[in-house]
């Protein structure tokens, strides 16, 4: 339990560190007064989403583990 736990909590923070790393390019790559297009918005929604769940079931693993 203790390496699923670790790779779960590896994978969280690459993907958290990615979802950052790329917002915050297209954040500076973006002229001012437009919008991002839909597909980065979407692409950045869909890792927060994975994000989310391996943090979850990280916290599970480690909570239930013996």
């Amino acid at each position: 339990m203790k390496v699923l736990s670790i790779v779960l909590g590896s994978i969280s923070v690459l993907l958290l560190g990615s979802t950052l790393l790329c917002g915050f390019w297209i954040n500076s790559h973006t002229p001012a007064g437009t919008a991002p297009e839909a597909s980065s918005i979407t692409f950045h929604t869909q890792i927060a989403v994975a994000s989310v769940i391996f943090v979850l079931a990280a916290l599970g693993v480690s909570i239930f583990a013996k």
